[in-house]
């Protein structure tokens, strides 16, 4: 049996006996001049595997390494320009991380990749800037960002050996990647016909829209279960998720306030028609750059003087 050990962003204040797995990035010393030098302190700079510490702080640009999950992308070819992908790496705590590269970094990977002469399984990303954004951790690319494939680098030599199957042999029996595919361009017009006409499915598109307005009737937010995230029926004096089918099952608290997500329904067009989007956590955090909770606390407050 592995021995478990806490993440950094679950260590709680006090007396703590819990194993805390963590690369030591950077150390201060404050020494006491007046007494010769003598140590005082030491400040340590720590990340564990979800790099939630350094996450929107931009001190520094860290390196992940992970196996190969998956593979989006909107490049259809090399012609540089808006582009995006979007990879996927499983960490070694078997958390996955989304690796966000644009423009020419984007074309750049996709270089690499059509020239490689398999599949890779491995891949080091050096330099990525680190982002919570609703909750969950991006990681962004950056000009200093370096792609390692596979064996190209002695850590990532170490990680590939530890694949079954991989290391001795050059083929596996299925494949990891989910090969990179076009994301369409629609525009409003065309995405409402799609909505009207065609049968019930999931797609994903790109649709460039200007936001008229909110829809403030709708409201803009909800109480979300703290385990999968849908809407908590509200009782007498609990709370219900439909889903756990459990009841009491309380909206986790975040500085002593009920968790609050983003739902809010917003006026686009463009130049061909208009449409109503829905906007929840994660996107909306992206506009406001504030996380719903946050946003609740601003909204009591103004309440409160008002």
């Amino acid at each position: 049996m592995e021995n478990s050990y806490t993440l950094l962003a679950d260590l709680k204040a006090g007396i703590c006996f819990n194993a805390v797995e963590v690369r030591l990035l950077r150390f201060w010393e404050a020494r006491n001049v007046r007494k010769g030098g003598e140590l005082k302190s030491v400040d340590l700079l720590f990340v564990d595997e979800n790099l939630l510490d350094l996450a929107n702080t931009g001190k520094q640009l860290p390196d992940v390494i992970g196996e190969v999950n998956a593979i989006r992308s909107t490049i259809t070819n090399l012609i540089a320009g808006s582009q995006c992908v979007m990879l996927t790496l499983r960490l070694h705590s078997g958390e996955n991380v989304c690796i966000r590269m644009f423009d020419s970094m984007a074309v750049a990977f996709h270089s690499k990749f059509d020239g490689y002469e398999k599949e890779p399984k491995i891949i080091l990303v050096t330099s990525v800037n680190p982002k919570i954004v609703g909750g969950r951790l991006f990681m962004n690319a950056t000009f200093g960002t370096h792609l390692y494939f596979d064996s190209e680098t002695a850590v990532g030599k170490e990680v590939y050996n530890t694949l079954v199957g991989e290391g001795s042999s050059q083929s596996s029996s299925s494949s990891k990647i989910v090969h990179a595919q076009k994301i369409e361009p629609l525009t409003v017009s065309e995405l409402n016909h799609f909505i009207n006409t065609a049968d019930s499915q999931i797609i994903e598109f790109l649709c460039t829209a200007k936001i008229t307005g909110i829809q403030q009737e709708d409201g803009w937010s909800y109480i979300g279960c703290s385990k999968c995230s849908k809407k908590l029926v509200r009782e007498v004096s609990s709370f219900t998720c439909v889903s756990h089918n459990e009841t009491n099952v309380v909206a986790t608290l975040i500085a002593n306030i009920i968790y609050i997500r983003y739902r809010v329904t917003l006026s686009v067009s463009d130049h061909t028609d208009t449409a109503s989007f829905l906007g929840f956590d994660m996107e909306m955090a992206k506009l406001t750059n504030i996380q719903a909770s946050k946003a609740a606390q601003i909204v009591v407050r103004h309440e409160v003087n008002h």
